[in-house]
């Protein structure tokens, strides 16, 4: 990790974004905390690589899922996924593209 941080920075360059694929939506307590974990784990490569952000998504409101409760654990795992970047620096973006 460490040379590859140092090869980026030689060549001027900077890593903004980390686009992880992990999806905030679900109710479903082992997919909730599949995704979770990802985003962490996004989070941690961010902050050893200087990257100032990681990116998640709410993705959806499934038919299936009662609103107010899928939007309540997009907000809880975002506030969870915030608190465990705190001491990182490292800030976690919401992309929307369809909700």
């Amino acid at each position: 990790m460490a040379s590859t941080r140092r090869e980026v920075e030689d060549k001027k360059l900077k890593i903004v974004n980390l686009g992880s694929s992990a999806n905030m939506h679900f109710l479903d307590p082992a997919k909730r905390q599949k995704n979770l974990d990802e985003a962490k784990k996004y989070i941690e490569l961010a902050d050893q690589l200087g990257c100032p952000f990681i990116r998640v998504f709410p993705n959806d409101l499934p038919k299936d899922q009662d609103e107010k409760a899928t939007v309540g654990a997009i907000i809880s795992s975002l506030v969870e996924l915030g608190d465990y970047a705190k001491s990182s620096g490292v800030k976690v973006l919401l992309e929307i593209y369809k909700l």
